[in-house]
């Protein structure tokens, strides 16, 4: 699975010629539909095909070459447990094709240049989620990105010294000390919660040193030392960490991979809970934000867009608008952020995409060809 940068790599090397490009959804784990995509495939193919009776001859050839060539790769290609298929086919041979875990709805495109609009729904997923699931003997360290869940650090307690007996010089349990009325039980508790305290703070540390800047941490495992982790974050670090009672130490590869997928599309806001109430405000004020996509695309041809946001619902409503976004952004460099479910309805309310800007921009816009929804 493609990240941000390469995305945009992938875009641009193939912006100046004919690209077909296809997402198969897949045969979403039922048998009886195991072959749907095929049928999907093809009808999608030919209403492209019916589109090209005035296109010249060479480009109706090239699309006839290119359809074989992903009808063959994506025999090979598609996986029927829930996973989906997708391939940009560029007229100078060049194949990306790739198997993808997340949903993506069944499409196939003919234009210059890739059709990239429902890929964003995937990048989330390539990028890092960690997760600690620590007890009193250890914390374990991983780290999802895309389809690879790696286990990439133990970190052990510093053992702490027990209460001794000054009558029998050996450490003692739950036995009475005999010393000062304290209790042997009650000095293991100052030992054990030492070494809870001293665990949390070398695991966020630890943390702290691997994590992005937006990278969210899931925490799971003994109740006591998860919250003991939790409050040892830093505060930019404690408002991304989110817990995960359910990933108990016993918890499994595939339960904690599921945990990370999970949480991958809010990253954003994890680490920006406030943004879309700066957006409304920036915008509302005329300062340092803007919504809509004629706003929008003033920000990205006169380079004051810091970072785009679209909603998942206008990005499906509008793919070929969304696409014209993702190309202004890639050539200016900007970061582009899907969001779907609350914040996406909540973005869609305002326009159904926005952009924080770099600095307050003149009244008087740049002005220029626009992004036109529909």
């Amino acid at each position: 699975m493609m990240n941000t940068r390469e995305l945009f790599v992938l875009e641009r090397s193939m912006r100046d010629q004919f690209v077909l490009s296809v997402y198969l959804a897949g045969g979403a784990g039922d048998p009886g539909n195991r072959d749907l995509w095929r049928i999907e495939l093809k009808d999608a193919l030919a209403r492209i095909e019916r589109g090209l009776v005035a296109a010249s001859h060479r480009e109706r050839e090239l699309f006839a070459q290119l359809s074989y060539v992903i009808e063959a790769q994506a025999g090979e290609g598609v996986q029927v447990a829930g996973h989906g298929w997708l391939a940009f086919a560029a007229e100078d041979g060049r194949l990306f094709a790739e198997n993808v875990s997340i949903p993506v709805p069944t499409s196939a495109t003919w234009q210059r240049g890739a059709f990239v609009a429902p890929y964003l729904r995937l990048l989330p997923f390539a990028e890092p989620v960690l997760v600690v699931i620590a007890d009193r003997r250890k914390a374990r360290l991983f780290r999802q990105a895309g389809d690879s869940l790696e286990e990439f650090e133990t970190v052990a307690p510093v053992m702490h010294e027990g209460p001794e007996s000054r009558a029998r010089g050996v450490r003692l349990g739950k036995m009475h000390a005999g010393v000062r009325g304290a209790t042997g039980a009650d000095d293991l508790s100052r030992v054990r919660r030492a070494e809870r305290l001293d665990l949390a703070r070398h695991v966020a540390a630890r943390v702290t040193a691997v994590a992005g800047l937006d990278t969210p941490v899931l925490v799971g495992g003994t109740p006591e030392i998860a919250h003991a982790l939790h409050s040892a974050l830093v505060p930019t670090l404690r408002a991304r960490a989110v817990p995960a009672p359910q990933l108990t130490h016993r918890a499994t590869n595939a339960e904690i991979a599921a945990a990370a997928r999970a949480v991958a599309p809010r990253r954003l806001l994890l680490a920006r809970p406030a943004l879309l109430s700066e957006l409304e405000e920036a915008a509302g004020a005329h300062r340092r934000g803007v919504v809509g996509a004629s706003e929008v695309s003033k920000a990205l041809i006169d380079g004051t867009a810091r970072e785009v946001l679209l909603s998942r619902k206008w990005t499906d409503r509008y793919p070929a608008a969304a696409d014209q976004v993702i190309k202004a952004a890639v050539d200016g460099h900007v970061p582009l952020f899907e969001l779907a479910g609350a914040e996406g309805d909540r973005l869609d309310a305002l326009g159904g995409l926005g952009a924080r800007l770099r600095y307050v921009r003149p009244v008087a816009a740049t002005s220029g060809a626009g992004i036109t929804s529909g």
